[in-house]
Order: structure tokens, then C-alpha cells, then sequence
């Protein structure tokens, strides 16, 4: 019995730093691909949020068109002040979404900056039955979530 041994004290330690080296190496492999997937989508977002901010809306005029319930609609005409494109996928009078819009926002409409001027102004004809003498609220929406609000007074009927 006395000539059986136990591993040396050097060896037992050496094996037990090879073990914890070889589960490091392979659940820092299983992590790598999940870091830069995380990344690349940080990326994506913080280079979306860069457009966002440059991103320059202004509803220039709202006009109060027609005289009867099936004619009557209101016009807001939208500037791209910004230095790039923007696309308005929604409009909202006084918080309610409107779908009888002109052009259609099916998709979204894009308002495209005019190269060294802001010349382009687009119109977007709401059908909507307004009253005299209140006040609505008009805002457009675009698609990285931008938005300008006017308000307008209808003329008294």
C-alpha cells in the first residue's frame, strides 16, 4: 500500500489551470458572436438617431377648403428644411389619425431636399369636416419619428 502515490502537489495545480483555461477559451467563443451582433445593432441604432436629428420638418400653412360636409378639407403645406430626405407616413388633426390624405401616405411620401435652396413645397390635402371658428391642430409625422404641429383657426361658415 505504502508504494502507491498521489499526484504531485505542481501537477495536480498545472492540471487545474489547463481545465480553467479550456472553459474560458470556450465560453468566451460561445460570447463573441453575441457581443458583435449587440454592436453591430448599436450601431444601427445610433446611426438612425444621427439621421433623426438632421432630420428638419416644417408645415409652412394650413389652409380650411370648401363649404359643404362631403367637400370640405384642410390643406397643410410641408418644407424639407433639413439636409436630407425626409418621407411623412402619417397626419393627425387635433391627435387622431387621418387616412383620406392627398397624396396618399400608403407606404409613406417623400419630401426630397432641393440641392442649395428650400424651394419645394409639398401639399397634403386632409379630407376632414371642420367648423368655423375653432381652432385645429395639424401634425405630420415622418418615418424616424419626427413631427411638426401647427395650429390653425377655421374661418367662420
Amino acid at each position: 500500500m505504502s508504494s502507491k502515490r498521489a499526484l504531485s502537489a505542481i501537477v495536480s495545480t498545472i492540471l487545474m489551470v489547463n481545465i480553467i483555461i479550456a472553459m474560458f477559451v470556450l465560453i468566451f467563443a460561445g460570447f463573441v458572436p453575441t457581443i458583435s451582433l449587440t454592436q453591430s445593432q448599436a450601431n444601427l441604432w445610433y446611426n438612425s438617431q444621427a439621421d433623426s436629428s438632421r432630420e428638419r420638418l416644417s408645415i409652412e400653412m394650413v389652409v380650411f377648403n370648401g363649404t359643404t360636409a362631403s367637400n370640405k378639407n384642410i390643406t397643410a403645406f410641408v418644407r424639407n428644411v433639413g439636409p436630407i430626405d425626409v418621407k411623412i407616413i402619417a397626419a393627425y388633426v387635433n391627435g387622431t389619425l387621418q387616412n383620406s390624405v392627398q397624396p396618399t401616405l400608403t407606404g409613406g411620401y417623400p419630401i426630397y431636399v432641393e440641392a442649395g435652396s428650400a424651394r419645394y413645397v409639398a401639399p397634403f390635402q386632409i379630407k376632414y369636416n371642420w367648423v368655423g371658428n375653432v381652432t385645429y391642430t395639424v401634425k405630420l409625422a415622418t418615418a424616424r419619428g419626427n413631427s411638426d404641429v401647427s395650429m390653425a383657426k377655421a374661418p367662420p361658415r
